[in-house]
């Protein structure tokens, strides 16, 4: 491992933007952006057979609601407001199950408006012009949504769309800015570790980001019928760059990096097209309790910290879900094996750059090279009393139900408190950066949007499992089998992780048989791909450049069938385990 000196990035200056967010007022004050108790009702309605609920959700109950609530307001309201029957009929599209139900029955005028005439049958006030009115806003609205949602129409002036994470996790992003690159829904199973090995199925958001850049769309009328759905396209000759984000973030974490990986800085194509997905436990991945993975009883160990590096079962299930999402994907794309043949390198900081040490530990196929910044686990933390202790107060977090208050709660502890030196969200960027302040609200909103129970305990396993691991082991370095770049930032130095130190420290420990560069930049944070996107791009060419990395092959007829051959061979790949959905 070749250890660079401390470097001024290039380029030094780089613009950035900060994504657009949208605040609704239906909310519980002091909540973190809680729907208040008739509209949370309504998005936990769920369809029930022979007096049994089924989990499927139920758009249409939730569209009548709507309408009666809209004829409601214009007949007992002295300034008629149809702000809670338009959120009503936003939750009969925001969340999963409302919008798998919404788009399969895809909803008409004359059913809704029978059943607001039977509601008001006894009501004098109410005729069937009003009730035509209702009905057809209720379902222009929703329809508008779906659109806007699947990214086939813009939001123009839809404002604020009301969606409850916590009742109906969301399938897309409803009130932070989503990519602009078509979105697309996978789904297939992942391995959990012995000795309860088991398959958990998954169903992953992700995008294929090319430099053909989409155009936006267009504002359209409401209209009866949902979106055709998309199919994902990876341009004929493109090679790919796989970004894997960070904990508790989603697939647009990659969205600043991405221009600088599929276009040089002189606007021409680079050959690159750069997959970025959700992870389980984050952004619109559907909900997984943990203990789906792998039971959870640490008892009363000696040492928290040495219980959880020998009890490991979320980083295993997250590497088992990248190299199974590649095998999906070429599947989904129609060629077996063409994305192991193509896989330039695996990028990702943080919680992704600790995920992609892990993949350069394997020989898994199409994991050729590999980049980590400000990787996760470079401490070691058996050797610090206050990572013990703070190990110790958080286990108990990681199994607790939920209660009302559960909620706000965990996410003003990341966004205000919960770290010795300053809160968590504040260490995720370098102080002075221009984009921190709108960065860290997008983040705290995006919370507020996926917030359920099951990514909040997920959180806090993982989270610990980080801690306990490390990568200081010598005999783990050893077995590094991957060229890696590995690069930090002297500004993520934050007590106790000091994750520059650190990583700096573990670049000099890793040598023969681990290859590789490595990078450190001056005045820069935790977030490399935020901060410095075009300086980090740029390493990443150079690296692949290198003498060192490993080239990506020409996989096409005969080679793409031995690589599926191998995949199938080596239990990486069953068609009976792999399904999925399409794009939009």
């Amino acid at each position: 491992m070749r250890v660079r000196p401390l470097e001024v990035p290039s380029p030094e200056a780089e613009g950035c933007v900060v994504p657009q967010q949208i605040y609704g007022g239906l909310v519980v004050p002091n909540q973190e952006g809680r729907l208040f108790g008739q509209l949370r009702d309504a998005a936990k309605l769920r369809k029930v057979v022979g007096g049994v609920a089924t989990g499927e959700g139920d758009s249409v109950a939730i569209l009548i609601r709507a309408a009666v609530e809209y004829v409601r307001t214009h007949v007992e309201d002295a300034a008629p407001n149809p702000n809670v029957a338009m959120a009503l009929a936003d939750l009969a599209v925001t969340g999963r199950a409302a919008f798998n139900d919404f788009c399969f029955i895809q909803p008409q005028d004359s059913p809704i408006q029978s059943a607001v005439h039977a509601f008001y049958a006894n009501d004098p006030r109410v005729d069937s012009n009003l009730i035509f009115e209702g009905v057809k806003a209720v379902l222009d609205r929703a329809y508008r949504v779906v659109w806007f949602l699947r990214g086939r129409a813009a939001r123009g002036d839809l404002g604020w769309i009301a969606v409850s994470g916590e009742d109906d996790i969301p399938h897309r992003p409803v009130n932070v800015v989503g990519s602009k690159f078509p979105q697309c829904d996978l789904l297939f199973t992942v391995p959990t570790v012995p000795p309860t090995a088991h398959e958990v199925v998954v169903s992953s958001r992700f995008v294929i980001a090319t430099a053909n850049e989409p155009v936006d769309p267009p504002i359209l009328p409401a209209q009866r019928i949902c979106p055709p759905n998309l199919e994902p396209v990876l341009p004929e000759n493109d090679r790919i760059i796989l970004f894997i984000h960070g904990s508790d973030s989603r697939l647009e974490e990659a969205e600043a990096l991405i221009p600088h990986l599929v276009r040089t800085p002189d606007g021409r194509p680079t050959g690159f097209s750069v997959v970025s997905m959700d992870l389980p436990g984050s952004g619109y991945v559907n909900p997984i309790d943990h203990l789906e993975v792998a039971p959870f009883d640490p008892g009363k160990p000696v040492s928290t910290i040495l219980w959880l590096r020998s009890h490991l079962a979320l980083m295993p299930f997250l590497e088992q879900f990248i190299v199974r999402f590649i095998s999906a994907l070429s599947s989904r794309l129609g060629q077996p094996g063409i994305v192991e043949g193509r896989l330039a390198a695996v990028i990702g900081g943080s919680l992704g750059g600790n995920l992609g040490l892990r993949l350069a530990q394997r020989s898994y196929p199409g994991i050729r090279n590999v980049v980590a910044y400000s990787p996760g686990s470079v401490w070691n933390a058996a050797n610090d009393m206050l990572m013990e202790r703070g190990a110790e107060i958080a286990i108990g977090s990681v199994t607790a139900p939920e209660f009302p208050e559960t909620r706000a709660a965990f996410i003003k502890s990341v966004f205000e408190g919960g770290l010795p030196s300053r809160p968590q969200a504040d260490q995720w960027y370098r102080d002075g950066w221009p984009c921190k302040p709108g960065y860290i609200s997008d983040a705290r909103l995006q919370r507020q949007e996926t917030y359920t129970w099951q990514s909040r305990r997920w959180h806090w396993r993982i989270s610990l499992e980080e801690l306990g691991w490390t990568w200081r082991d010598p005999d783990v370095v050893k077995q590094f089998r991957q060229p890696i770049l590995l690069g930090a930032g002297s500004d993520d130095n934050y007590w106790p992780a000091s994750i520059y130190t650190n990583t700096h420290d573990l670049a000099g420990e890793m040598v023969t048989p681990t290859w590789g560069d490595t990078f450190f930049f001056k005045d820069t944070g935790h977030s490399i791909h935020a901060e410095r996107p075009a300086a980090l791009a740029a390493k990443l060419f150079a690296f692949l450049d290198g003498p060192s990395t490993v080239k990506v092959p020409d996989v096409k007829g005969v080679a793409a069938a031995e690589a599926a051959r191998t995949l199938i061979q080596t239990g990486l790949q069953s068609p009976r385990r792999t399904w999925w959905i399409s794009c939009a």
